[in-house]
């Protein structure tokens, strides 16, 4: 008896290697479930202990052992997948010692036979319902261990410093998952004249299928949540921090597309322009100067990668100068202006100045997580369905995808805690928050007969857009690689 370390968390074992010398499978049997039951009797005695007990750590602390033996003894030793308890229960109740090794090597010769055509005589010889069951085993056992060597290689890569764990989770997937289909392969491989025509042929085939289904893009339909709206509210912010030098527009003042409606100023700004233009037109002369002689030529380099950093300085401030005019980008009316906006105000890129109404204008907006946004383009076609279904659909098409996605969430109606389908959070400042991060989509009705449904102030509902995915194989590579440089950062 001993301490042995499994998954590096330290468990009990008893070595029972001799118990092969007895004839009698019974008794081997006996062995095999002793601790099996020696836990049972724990596990009663456990759970006893939490039914009579007041509430209390004494409690807590029975209800901790009786449920983790439960677990341990039903989901772990009597699993037959692995050589714990339910192993040696199940070779023992055949009477097949080594059941395990003998079981794949059976299986590999049924899947040899069936997928191969190889017909040689099976490693042993047992009756038809015994060999069904071995070889149901072997091959479900396969896939148990892959699904545990697999979470076992991620286990050891998360509770390791990232450099060991980044080891240790190749050397889990090398040894136990690849290492046995290479091996298989290979004995394939050496018999590979002894497999049939057809079989052969059926192999290409389905190869075909598999590298068809993979490597060929599809189209699909993708659903996502949205909601309509028969007027287009537009909140106006400046685009920088500035002082307001003028107010263009009034309250339910009319406007079109592109009218100027405040005109803010930052001399500091300003000033940065003219110093800027002042180096460039010195950086200019230097540069006729210097390429007019053939004496400089080191200098000319220097000098033009100096100009052309002058010149992108100007430019970056010339746009940011034509930001401190800010332009109506639709048609409305000016529903509100926010208090205490007047000239001389200095203002940030947090403050609200103006809300503009659209009545006459119909607009779809949804939300889509990161995993479809790079397949949605300006100018595809939609279709938006109503949730109550009272109406036809709606054809639409993509206005404006906007590639930041936002975490904060301001569509009530969508949210999961008001019955919607965004999952969210409520901050405790009492925002809305998404768990992850949404993109908006912004979308057109077409002008087509459909579209001649009643539109209510706002309507709730999805929008179906279908889309050329890319192929199965260069999304699985892209999910690979992006986590590979999530996870390299150190």
């Amino acid at each position: 008896m001993g301490i042995v370390f499994l998954v590096m968390w330290p468990v009990f074992y008893t070595d029972n290697t001799d118990a092969w010398k007895l004839k009698d499978n019974r008794s081997r049997l006996m062995i095999s479930v002793s601790g099996v039951f020696a836990e049972m009797y724990l596990a009663v005695l456990a759970t006893a202990g939490w039914a009579l007990c007041q509430d209390g750590p004494v409690r807590s602390a029975f209800f901790l052992i009786s449920s983790t033996i439960w677990v341990r003894s039903f989901f772990l030793n009597l699993s037959p997948f692995m050589r714990f308890d339910g192993y040696y229960i199940v070779s023992d109740l055949l009477d097949m010692p080594n059941f395990q090794t003998r079981s794949f090597a059976i299986g590999k010769w049924f899947l040899r036979k069936v997928l191969l055509g190889i017909n040689t005589p099976c490693p042993e010889s047992m009756s038809l319902r015994k060999m069904v069951f071995v070889i149901l085993y072997a091959i479900t056992t396969w896939i148990y261990r892959l699904v545990v060597f697999i979470g076992i290689a991620f286990l050891v890569y998360r509770f390791s410093f990232k450099a060991l764990g980044i080891f240790l989770f190749f050397v889990e997937i090398t040894w136990f998952i690849v290492k046995p289909f290479y091996s298989e392969i290979k004995v394939w491989f050496q018999i590979r004249k002894q497999i049939k025509r057809n079989r052969l042929l059926l192999f290409f085939a389905v190869l075909g299928v598999v590298v068809f289904v993979f490597f060929v893009p599809w189209d699909k339909n993708i659903k996502i949540p949205a909601v309509m709206r028969s007027a287009t509210i537009s909140k106006i912010y400046p685009h920088v921090s500035a002082q307001i030098k003028e107010v263009k527009i009034a309250v339910g003042q009319e406007i079109k597309k592109g009218d100027t409606l405040f005109i803010l100023e930052d001399n500091l700004l300003g000033y940065e322009m003219k110093i800027a233009t002042y180096e460039l037109e010195i950086l200019n002369k230097k540069y006729t100067q210097i390429s007019n002689s053939e004496n400089y030529f080191d200098k000319y380099q220097v000098t033009q990668k100096e100009l052309i950093a002058a010149i992108e300085r100007v430019e970056g401030f010339r746009e940011q100068i034509q930001r401190l005019t800010i332009k109506a980008n639709d048609n409305g009316t000016v529903k509100e202006i926010a208090r205490g906006i007047r000239p001389g105000l200095w203002v940030s890129r947090k403050n609200l100045l103006a809300v503009l109404l659209n009545e006459n204008k119909n607009k779809v907006k949804a939300y889509i997580n990161e995993e479809y946004i790079s397949l949605i383009k300006n100018g595809m076609r939609a279709k938006f369905y109503e949730e109550s279904g009272l109406n036809s659909h709606v054809e639409c098409f993509v206005s404006e995808v906007r590639g930041i996605g936002t975490a904060k969430f301001d569509e009530l109606c969508l949210a999961s805690v008001h019955g919607g389908d965004i999952p969210v959070l409520r901050s405790t400042d009492g925002m809305l928050k998404t768990n992850e991060s949404f993109y908006q989509i912004w979308l057109d009705p077409a002008i087509t007969d459909n579209n001649s449904a009643h539109i209510s102030r706002l309507m709730k509902g999805d929008v179906i857009i279908k889309v050329n995915s890319a192929p199965l194989a260069f999304r699985l590579f892209e999910n690979i690689f992006s986590w590979f440089v999530k996870e390299s950062n150190f």
